[in-house]
């Protein structure tokens, strides 16, 4: 089993599913190899096969909080947001101290819209765990989902003070600068996360927001097609194809 858990931080899955699948093979009552596999094959983007995996690994363990706090992750990423919190209250019942799980409840109820709750949620998490670059990250987007930019940004920056390389947090203060209609700075930020990661698609698309509030039409312009280029959603698709119709590109 232990190989497979090797092969998971490559991000090399499928070797990994077929690790998991020897392993159950050789003792199928493995509780530990449902639970991983589970996690490949949400990392994979199969919520509802890692489901199947993380009931299999609760029916052999039943007092698994890793497991709960990971089905009720699967159920989220789904858009099942009540599912997700009951699995997420299983957990903390059977591990009141787990901060990961208080994180991930607040981002349920975040996508419920529950922002007051999603920051109880966050401010446990960090009470329990001081270091958690996540946990700021997160409730700094609640804060700003609530129009509290400057509480926001405060999260931000203490989130990026404890990982300097996480892009994702220089995306969120990048946007709430843009938000507060201090360009240059989001600019900056996204340039960072381009730094950082030079395919990410919604980076450009926020950079050239930034770009086009200020006037600079060409940059923006530059921007919204590579944005197109690169971004794997079609939301994303959409949006930088109505500014590219907005600033006049055919």
């Amino acid at each position: 089993n232990n190989r497979g858990a090797a092969y998971g931080t490559k991000g090399e899955n499928d070797q990994e599913i077929a690790d998991y699948n020897q392993a159950l093979k050789l003792n199928p009552n493995l509780a530990l190899a449902y639970n991983n596999r589970g996690v490949a094959y949400s990392a994979k983007g199969k919520y509802d096969r890692a489901i199947l995996d993380y009931n299999q690994a609760l029916k052999l363990n039943p007092s698994d909080a890793l497991a709960y706090n990971n089905r009720g992750a699967a159920y989220n990423n789904k858009g099942e947001n009540d599912r997700a919190i009951l699995d997420y209250k299983q957990a903390l019942k059977l591990h009141p101290n787990y901060a990961a799980v208080y994180n991930n409840r607040g981002n349920a109820y975040g996508d419920k819209g529950d922002k007051d709750q999603a920051i109880l949620d966050y401010n446990q998490a960090l009470k329990l765990h001081p270091n958690y670059a996540d946990a700021y990250n997160n409730r700094g987007n609640a804060y700003g989902d609530k129009g509290e930019y400057d509480r926001a940004i405060t999260d931000y920056n203490q989130a990026l003070k404890l990982d300097p390389n996480y892009a994702q947090a220089y995306i969120s203060r990048g946007n709430a600068y843009g938000v507060k209609g201090e360009y240059d700075r989001a600019i900056a930020d996204y340039n960072q996360v381009l730094k950082l990661n030079p395919n990410l698609a919604k980076a450009y698309a926020g950079r050239g927001l930034a770009y086009r509030a200020k006037g600079d039409k060409q940059k923006a312009i530059a921007d919204f097609r590579t944005c197109l280029k690169l971004t794997p959603t079609p939301q994303l698709k959409q949006f930088a194809q109505k500014q590219l119709a907005e600033l006049g590109v055919k």
